[in-house]
């Protein structure tokens, strides 16, 4: 990937029965990708989840909503030294990342 790294930030709330189905789909199909988990305060275990799967987590203390679940990503990608972000979502109703390539994701500035 040419040296950069891409960070996948996913917000979720109360995900827990769908999130390690998500992330090992997205782990197995995408292995150099590091994947941001951002629990919206969640009241189950969607954060122990996501951590017992090999996601990096951030928890907001209470619901914030995804636009700030998404704000909240990008801070940590620019703080943390990340490239280009696609977001998906914690539920497993489609597939995770929906890009043709693993390149092709949305850049957000």
């Amino acid at each position: 990937m040419n040296g950069r790294r891409v960070l996948v930030v996913m917000p979720a709330r109360d995900e827990e029965a769908t999130i390690g189905d998500v992330l090992g789909r997205i782990t197995s199909e995408y292995p150099s990708l590091d994947v941001l988990v951002v629990d919206d305060g969640s009241e189950d275990s969607t954060a122990a989840i996501a951590t017992a799967k090999g996601a990096l987590v951030v928890s907001h203390g209470e619901n914030q909503g995804v636009a700030a679940a998404i704000q909240t990503g990008r801070i940590y990608a620019l703080n943390h030294g990340y490239d280009p972000r696609t977001t998906s979502a914690g539920c497993s109703g489609h597939h995770p990342l929906r890009a043709p390539t693993p390149l092709h994701f949305r850049l957000k500035p």
